[in-house]
């Protein structure tokens, strides 16, 4: 359990050393460090989400040479870009970033980006990707892939917060037992868009 706590003070890049770890309720640390691997190895965990900012960026790069942007689409196309990240910080807080790879989340929130803000026809972008690639996809697979991403921000946006009163008291009695508290101001609210 200790390995547990260990691999979520990481995950939420609240980083507590096992020597803090082990001090704090007088255990071996070296028991956490030898059972981590084996907790993630058995968890089929991967240590790095890749997200998708840089490949908004690649796209919109693509964007502009597959339309000879002028200045004016220029400009454009960096508010699009600007929207986009706004999109992708949304989709970070669900679970899409573990599901799809970053190229069709980027995709996904430049789509809702220009839903925005019409600065191109997206769907003939979309056909000219597939023109130009040899995909193993089609384009109604990755319109699927989109449509859910969408589904997924929708969703986790929609929802209460699930934190109840008696698991805010244990997060927060961890974190008096870890030590960290003083470091941190917690409100605890229900976050709607």
């Amino acid at each position: 359990m200790l390995t547990c706590i260990y691999a979520a003070c990481k995950i939420e890049e609240n980083h507590v050393s096992a020597e803090e770890l082990g001090k704090g309720i007088s255990q071996d640390h070296q028991m956490i460090l030898n059972n981590e691997m084996i907790v993630y190895q058995s968890l089929e965990f991967d240590l790095i989400v890749y997200a998708p900012y840089r490949s908004v960026e690649g796209f919109i790069n693509d964007m502009e040479e597959f339309f000879n942007a002028g200045d004016n689409q220029l400009e454009m196309l960096k508010t699009l870009q600007e929207t986009a990240r706004f999109e992708v910080d949304k989709m970070m807080l669900t679970d899409a970033p573990l599901l799809f790879p970053p190229g069709q989340l980027a995709l996904a929130a430049l789509g809702n980006s220009n839903a925005l803000h019409r600065v191109i026809d997206f769907d003939s972008y979309l056909r000219g990707i597939f023109s130009r690639e040899n995909s193993m996809h089609t384009m109604s697979e990755l319109s699927e892939s989109l449509d859910a991403i969408d589904s997924w921000v929708i969703v986790s946006h929609s929802n209460v917060c699930p934190l109840t009163e008696q698991m805010c008291k244990f997060q927060i009695n961890i974190l008096y037992w870890l030590g960290t508290v003083g470091y941190f101001c917690f409100t605890w609210t229900t976050v709607r868009p």
